[in-house]
């Protein structure tokens, strides 16, 4: 079943019509939190979704306003641990989203089946204003889902289309409410295959573009050879348009202090995974980044960088393989030719 969105059967948004006046549905429940009758709306139906459920659903914005005034259900959650707010996030419904929030709709609440919040669904369902507003309200942009999942992680598996996401997640408002996140969380690494945003974005920043997140999250292998490959890579001079496009989420991560030479649970870092699944583009952008890394280590110790970067570049994951060694069992002859030998 979809987890929001308008109900085909109700219509793209039903509301009031302007020449006739109210909608009568938002005028009953407003008279009745008039008389005191403050749980309209925290009645369920066989679904076990209660009105603020429905009058998402079908995009009412009178009626969710309506029974966010009277406080009616709306932080019920459904039988799978979906709110409203869950539903509004996901649908990109910014107004309810903001009337939810004002009404005392939980910013944490997670579903049942993955733990999400509501700022992962909106994440996940791009919906970069809804984003936005939701860290503007405070919404915790280091909580973690069932895998240990961040925003973070939810934004970079989305490839090229997760980096207006990941900056905003990434923006500091210089506030209380979002402080700048500090490189740990940058760096996080969820539950089971130890994998950061930086190895899910050097996965998935193909220039054609990924085909898209699994639906439980992390891949079942990182660096499943070929998966969203990108053999179109040039061998030298600047990065074209598309490259820069493909590797945007690379560039945000690594620009807020994501680190490189992390490595997940068979100790790949994200040059290993790019390098495995021939993402050119990331393969480029990573050594870019390692190369400033080393200059900078270079200037500070007074020595070359040139051993700096190879040696990086050429670490060997638990198995004992390089990224180059990868990228020649897959035959990736593009990311081989930028590889140091």
């Amino acid at each position: 079943p979809r987890m929001a969105g308008p109900d085909p059967d109700l219509g793209p948004g039903l509301g009031p019509d302007p020449d006739l006046g109210p909608d009568p549905a938002e005028t009953i429940v407003d008279a009745v939190a008039v008389r005191g009758c403050g749980t309209v709306g925290c009645e369920v139906d066989f679904t076990g979704e209660g009105a603020a459920h429905a009058a998402v659903r079908a995009g009412n914005v009178q009626v969710v306003a309506a029974l966010c005034r009277a406080r009616a259900g709306v932080a019920v959650p459904g039988p799978r641990g979906i709110t409203p707010l869950h539903m509004a996030a996901a649908a990109g419904q910014l107004d309810c989203v903001r009337l939810l929030v004002g009404a005392g709709a939980p910013l944490e609440a997670r579903e049942k089946e993955g733990g999400l919040t509501p700022l992962h669904v909106a994440v996940q369902s791009r919906q970069l204003e809804v984003v936005e507003a939701l860290i503007a309200e405070g919404a915790d942009r280091t909580s973690r889902d069932n895998r240990g999942l961040t925003p973070l992680h939810t934004a970079a598996q989305l490839g090229p289309a997760g980096a207006p996401l990941l900056r905003a997640l990434l923006a500091s408002t210089q506030s209380a409410v979002a402080p700048p996140l500090l490189p740990a969380a940058v760096n996080a690494a969820d539950n089971s295959q130890r994998v950061t945003p930086l190895h899910l974005a050097a996965a998935t920043a193909t220039v054609a573009g990924p085909a898209g997140p699994t639906a439980g999250g992390v891949e079942p292998s990182i660096i499943d050879n070929g998966s969203g490959t990108d053999e179109s890579g040039r061998k030298g001079g600047a990065c074209s348009a598309a490259e820069a496009a493909a590797t945007e989420a690379i560039q945000v991560l690594l620009g807020a202090g994501a680190d490189t030479r992390a490595t997940d649970s068979s100790g790949n870092t994200p040059l290993h995974v790019a390098a495995a699944r021939g993402n050119v583009a990331a393969v480029r952008a990573l050594l870019e980044a390692l190369r400033a890394a080393a200059d900078a280590d270079a200037d500070a110790d007074g020595g070359s960088n040139h051993l700096l970067i190879t040696t990086t570049a050429s670490l060997a994951n638990s198995s004992g393989f390089t990224p180059r060694q990868l990228a020649h069992a897959a035959g990736h002859h593009a990311v081989l030719q930028l590889l140091p030998k």
